[in-house]
């Protein structure tokens, strides 16, 4: 197991690399994509954690004792900081493609 979680890192890592556009330099550009596309995937095990705390508590019919809103409050955290990145860079139509398919990976993973 541990030979195929080594594997399993590399190939995120490498996803991960060609979606920001690294190239191994830093540079600006390359590494405001990188802290854009990481603060959007950031928000996804809050949210996903909030969203199957709210349907057990509706199964259940019972309160959650506050978990739903401390996982919403980190979405919304990371949330944030993302909107503050986007200020200083507007993505670009490839790096929100690259977006919505690393939180459709993630998300259908962590869930």
């Amino acid at each position: 197991t541990g030979k195929l979680s080594l594997q399993a890192v590399k190939a995120v890592r490498y996803l991960f690399d060609v979606a920001t556009g690294w190239r191994g330099e830093i540079q600006p550009n390359n590494v405001m994509n990188r802290v854009l596309f990481l603060e959007t995937i950031a928000a996804v095990p809050g949210m996903v954690a909030g969203i199957l705390r709210h349907f057990k508590s509706l199964r259940s019919m019972e309160r959650d004792g506050g978990m739903l809103n401390m996982f919403l409050e980190e979405a919304l955290n990371e949330r944030m900081h993302l909107l503050t990145f986007v200020k200083m860079k507007d993505p670009g139509l490839l790096l929100r493609g690259a977006v919505l398919g690393g939180q459709v990976g993630f998300g259908t993973f962590y869930g």
